[in-house]
């Protein structure tokens, strides 16, 4: 069993979970009530996760947990489950990568700062996520199904990827180069997203165009 400071790892939690807010913020709409709940939810996962952490460090029940805490988080807003699922995994995915990378870097030493070095690649990649220029209406847009599946693919497949490196036996610097690259191509999800939000708008102003043409021939004629 590793021992962690609970001090320091609860310190690194409200971080991270204020991190996770803010991104979920961007693509979540939210009112002053559901603000409420999600800060008692914020609470409540934080206290969880610390415990979780202090207790089994980063292991599968851990990450169990850690991963129904997110998606527990996204329930607060009122957007289609489908959005909810997609950033879920995706924000898990990102913080289950950084916990392996900065495992697998130091295994047993420097035990007190491995919170922190997570909190602070999480801070990195929050940073890159928000700095993506998404419309006005990224928050209204659902997706179809084909595009919903694109998108929750790459996080499925990396949650399973990661677990088979956490639960084997890979090479340290195997791990590290595997957990790297899942960690890169889930921020690629966000330009991702963000390309599937500007061609979804683009062919939505064409049809607008289309049929105000279409509306002015028939007045015409």
């Amino acid at each position: 069993m590793v021992s962690y400071s609970p001090i320091i790892v609860l310190i690194v939690n409200v971080l991270r979970v204020l991190l996770l807010k803010k991104v979920m913020d961007v693509f979540f709409s939210v009112d002053d009530i559901e603000n409420k709940s999600i800060k008692i939810g914020l609470g409540i996962y934080c206290l969880l996760a610390t415990t979780m952490y202090s207790i089994f460090g980063v292991s599968a029940l851990y990450e169990i947990c850690n991963c129904l805490g997110i998606i527990g988080l996204t329930c607060f807003y009122q957007e289609s489950w489908k959005k909810r699922l997609w950033l879920s995994l995706v924000l898990f995915s990102l913080d289950m990568a950084n916990s392996l990378i900065v495992l697998f870097v130091f295994g047993d030493i420097a035990k007190f700062q491995q919170p922190a070095i997570q909190a602070l690649l999480m801070l990195i990649c929050i940073t890159m996520i928000n700095h993506i220029s998404y419309p006005p209406e990224a928050k209204e847009i659902a997706f179809d199904r084909k595009q919903t599946f694109l998108l929750l693919v790459i996080p499925v497949m990396s949650v399973i990827g990661l677990s088979v490196l956490m639960l084997g036996e890979s090479q340290k610097m195997f791990a590290i180069l595997i957990s790297g690259c899942m960690l890169i191509i889930n921020i690629s999800v966000f330009y991702l997203y963000n390309i599937l939000i500007e061609n979804y708008i683009h062919l939505r102003d064409n049809d607008i165009y289309k049929q105000q043409t279409y509306a002015y021939q028939n007045q015409l004629e």
